[in-house]
């Protein structure tokens, strides 16, 4: 066998550079006895030594050797410049002292360079602190190795810390991150001397020390034995927009530490001044306790991967807050709020908490009061705008107020019928059901002899007789004389109403009906004011004289406009007027207290702000009733502006409705907006439609004809579409009425060119096909309404029909009152194939049912204009079925228009849903549907489409 390797492993300390160095020497066994000094020995040749000629030691550090590449070894040794020749292989290999020290720990074969032979003990050990009291009373802070402190030179390497006893046979190592050797290093350099003074600012310094290293202390700074920690859990919260953010932890020392319940460490270090103390926690008892209170609390399971966190949803964070009160019995538990102040929730308030004041205040009743509960008092005027649907009111100071389910659903109904502006909220008379059915098992309800007389109005009109009149000479049918009913029901209570039937279901009939059965109540209310079209005054003064021969009609034109007229009206007389009259004479018209004023054609009043609108609302009348088949047509603004003159306070302000309604509905496609406002107007608008009532009326189809424009139509459309862009290209939204210039000029070029050139002598694609088809109808027999909204293009159409030989009458606007009615009864005598209408001049009341074909020559932008124009021949007394042809040039302004329809009936749909129900509930489910218990029958309202955007925008691109 071979002989054992005498190896030394020699240390040698370079104080100014501060390295150490560990290099490998063979000592001989001499001849006259001992070891020779040795000879170092290279590190390649220990590579592959025999294990069993070494001591495990050298094993261990012989496997640390490393081989480097040339260029590797001389960044080793840290030169800065790589020399024309590199060492010999030998030279690399190298071994870090810092690896290779720790393995010798202990070894008998480790001594000084310098000492060679004097044996080495080496104790390798983690970094730590000593704190020692001197006779003074002053503390020395130094740094030790394993517990002891140390003595004499050092060498401080990027691994490690080596540090000597002073008697030079011992040498320390000290492992520690960088940051610990660092202030070790610094301590054996210059122990730390504290005076007896400043021990009380240590402790704070001690603890932040002790994080880095262990620290050993004296006595007289350590707390005897281990003190109970806080094992309460608490619960640290976080409310946001959407959600509650909830935290539960545990405070084991009562300062800022926070510990997940039943994990950590078992043993915390505090400092308290100069003392040190070491706090005990149950880990065990702390998750027990935790989970049966949180199960307590409804929080069994939190999100994956953090077992002691959660977020509720907004609604369940605040129930969480206001139970956040532990059982008895039950483990202790703190709530803290770590972001700033914390929620308070009440108890639920019900509706015994209302305080509640009605008072006249002359248009309106003012509602004052509030809620009261648990010292809490909320104003009405602050507790409905802030009401939310889950149930909750925030309040100032992070104070949330809790609601019953009954009394919030009591006061959504009081918010819904009610207007809060300006610190105060008010009532019209439409709102009594609503505010009654609020207030009931109200705590205090006070109200005036206005609010008493007007509920006792709503009872009278419960028991209305739902019968006509004996005088009226007409056989109301089942859904008129439901519409009668209503009419009388609503005019008894004193709340204006909207007939809105379509076109030919009688609504003047219907109108009539109430006005004669006003006329003969044992204390009549006064002459009736009919505003009508120039085109039907007569058509009223006929259907007076007809059905009601017990009124006296009275036609407010020419000489009989003075206040003779209206000095001679008694209670039977109706007077028939004019719109463009009204405006002129309001002042005079004022002068007299009306019965009744009914508004007939009621679209016309659509813009609140016109002369004739102001005019209107400015008349005296006990009662109103608007008639309209189309009290919707474009946007929810138009039903705003036809209450605000029949039922003023009905709606609101515009800025109310506005923020309430119409901007939800029409920008933001907001179901629940449009459901609450069908709901609001329900009661008082009663609509039906033919398809609904008149299963004996005929069939009506409509065709939509699509018409290719010729090459050279199509060259000026898309050069007159180009040119409309350019112009508008700079335009802004000042510029309205040039962006409608425009749009009218396209929609003319797709009709003729002739109505924007007057050069063109040519024909058009439209007026070819129309002709087309004019010449089927008149084979087959058919006699026809053709409507446009061009005048001159009706004159282009009129010529062309008069050379082909057909037989036609003409109507525009230009056409005077008297000749209208006598066109009408030529027509409907049997003379003129055609009847050529402007559709704004007779697109409305009459009665032209000897057509059982209808023409649009240019679709309008609204699809109500053109069903009420058709509506000319499709209504009571048509025989044969009725075809509405609607003629549409392709690639055109046209064709965005007609896809608006669609969009617009669904507007109009959405809120007027369930219309048609008002009229057959009886007076008592009448009665509960105004005061919101929703009777049952009532269809539900559909969804709102999202608005689509402008249609300039669409169609002006280029």
């Amino acid at each position: 066998a071979e002989p054992a390797l005498t190896l030394e492993w020699r240390i040698q300390l370079d104080p100014v550079r501060r390295q150490l160095s560990l290099t490998p020497f063979e000592r001989r066994q001499r001849a006259q006895g001992g070891l020779s000094k040795g000879r170092p020995v290279p590190l390649e040749r220990l590579i592959g030594t025999r294990e069993h000629r070494l001591l495990a030691s050298d094993v261990a550090v012989i496997r640390l050797i490393q081989e480097l590449s040339p260029r590797a070894h001389y960044a080793y040794l840290g030169d800065e410049a790589p020399p024309e020749r590199y060492p010999d292989r030998s030279a690399r290999f190298v071994l870090d002292p810092g690896l290779a020290l720790p393995a010798l720990a202990g070894a008998p074969n480790l001594s000084w360079l310098d000492a060679p032979g004097a044996p080495l003990d080496l104790v390798c050990g983690k970094l730590g602190l000593s704190l020692r009291e001197t006779e003074t009373g002053a503390l020395v802070l130094e740094a030790s190795v394993a517990g002891e402190v140390a003595r004499g030179a050092y060498a401080h390497e990027d691994e490690l810390l080596a540090l000597a006893s002073e008697d030079g046979r011992r040498l320390l190592v000290g492992q520690g991150p960088r940051a610990a050797r660092q202030l070790a290093a610094e301590l054996f350099e210059s122990p730390q001397v504290i005076p007896p003074e400043g021990r009380e600012a240590l402790g704070a310094r001690l603890g932040e020390l002790e994080r880095l290293l262990p620290l050993a202390l004296p006595s007289a700074l350590r707390e005897p034995g281990a003190l109970p920690a806080d094992g309460r859990l608490r619960l640290l919260l976080s409310l946001r927009e959407e959600a509650l953010a909830l935290r539960a932890r545990i405070r084991p020392c009562g300062d800022g530490t926070l510990r997940l319940p039943g994990e950590g460490e078992r043993e915390l270090v505090r400092w308290e001044g100069a003392l040190r103390r070491v706090y005990a926690r149950d880990l065990p008892e702390e998750e027990r306790g935790a989970r049966e209170l949180l199960t307590s609390l409804g929080l069994e399971e939190a999100d994956e991967g953090l077992p002691w966190d959660w977020e509720l949803p907004f609604a369940a964070g605040l129930e969480l807050i206001a139970r956040l009160q532990p059982p008895p019995g039950a483990p202790p538990l703190v709530v803290e709020w770590p972001e700033g102040a914390g929620a308070t929730v009440s108890a639920p308030a019900g509706p015994a908490g209302l305080r509640v004041q009605i008072e006249d205040q002359g248009d309106w009743f003012g509602i004052q009061g509030g809620l009261e509960i648990e010292g809490w008092e909320v104003p009405l005027s602050e507790l409905l705008p802030r009401l939310r649907g889950d149930g909750f009111v925030a309040l100032d100071g992070g104070r949330w107020l809790r609601l019953s389910r009954a009394l919030r659903e009591r006061l959504e109904a009081l918010r819904e019928a009610t207007h809060v502006s300006g610190g105060h909220v008010r009532a019209d008379p439409t709102c009594v059901p609503w505010v009654e059915a609020a207030l009931r098992d109200a705590g205090e309800v006070e109200v005036d002899a206005s609010w008493r007389e007007l509920r006792a109005r709503l009872a009278r009109a419960e028991q209305v007789s739902p019968e006509p009149p004996a005088g009226l000479r007409a056989e109301l049918r089942p859904y008129q004389r439901e519409g009668y009913a209503w009419l009388r029901r609503l005019a008894t209570w004193g709340v204006g109403a909207c007939l809105a039937d379509d076109m030919g279901l009688g609504k003047t009939l219907q109108a009539l009906a109430l006005l004669l059965a006003r006329a003969e109540e044992p204390e009549p209310p006064g002459p009736a004011l009919v505003v009508a079209p120039t085109s039907v005054g007569l058509n009223w003064v006929r259907e007076l004289e007809r059905f009601t021969p017990g009124l006296r009609p009275v036609l407010w034109r020419d000489a009989a406009r003075s206040a003779e007229t209206l000095a001679a009206c008694g209670p039977r007389a109706v007077v028939i007027t004019s719109y463009e009259l009204v405006r002129i004479d309001a002042a005079l018209l004022r002068t007299c207290a009306w019965g009744t004023l009914v508004v007939d054609e009621a679209q016309r009043v659509k813009n609140s702000r016109t002369k004739t609108a102001q005019a209107l609302r400015s008349l005296r009348a006990g009662w109103r009733l608007a008639l309209t088949g189309t009290p919707l047509e474009n946007h929810t603004g138009e039903l705003w502006s036809l209450f605000r003159l029949v039922s003023p306070g009905l709606l609101g302000s515009w800025t109310d409705f506005r923020e309430r309604y119409g901007t939800p509905i029409e920008r933001e496609g907001d179901p629940a907006a449009r459901a609450a406002l069908a709901r609001r107007v329900r009661p008082f608008v009663l609509r039906r439609t033919k398809a609904q009532v008149l299963a004996d009326l005929p069939a009506r189809t409509e065709v939509q004809l699509d018409i290719e424009l010729s090459p050279r139509e199509r060259r000026r459309y898309d050069e007159a579409r180009l040119a409309a862009v350019l112009e508008l290209a700079g335009a802004d939204q000042q510029e309205h009425f040039q962006v409608l210039a425009a749009i009218t000029r396209l929609r003319q070029q797709a009709c003729h060119p002739a109505l924007v050139d007057g050069a063109w002598t040519e024909s058009s694609a439209k007026l070819e096909a129309f002709l087309e088809l004019s010449d089927e109808l008149r084979a087959g027999g058919h006699r026809a309404l053709v409507f446009s909204q061009f005048t001159r293009h009706l004159a282009l159409v009129r010529a062309a029909l008069e050379a082909r030989g057909a037989s036609l009458l003409y109507l525009d606007g230009a056409t005077p009152a008297a000749a209208r009615q006598a066109l009408v009864d030529r027509f409907q005598a049997g003379e003129g194939e055609f009847f050529l209408i402007s559709l704004k001049a007779g697109g409305t009341g009459l009665n032209l049912t000897g057509a059982d074909q209808v023409v649009h020559l240019d679709p309008w932008w609204n699809p109500a204009v053109e069903d009420q124009a058709t509506d000319r021949a499709h209504r009571f007394g048509q025989r044969r079925p009725v075809t509405a042809y609607r003629l549409v040039a392709s690639g055109t302004i046209e064709e965005e228009i007609v896809a608006l329809h669609a969009r617009k009936r669904e507007l109009v749909a959405g809120v007027l849903s369930g219309a048609a129900q008002a009229g057959k509930l009886s007076a008592q489910q009448l009665m509960a549907l105004i005061r919101g218990k929703g009777p049952a029958g009532l269809p539900p309202v559909a969804s709102e489409p999202a608005p689509a955007a402008p249609l300039r925008r669409a169609v002006l691109q280029p």
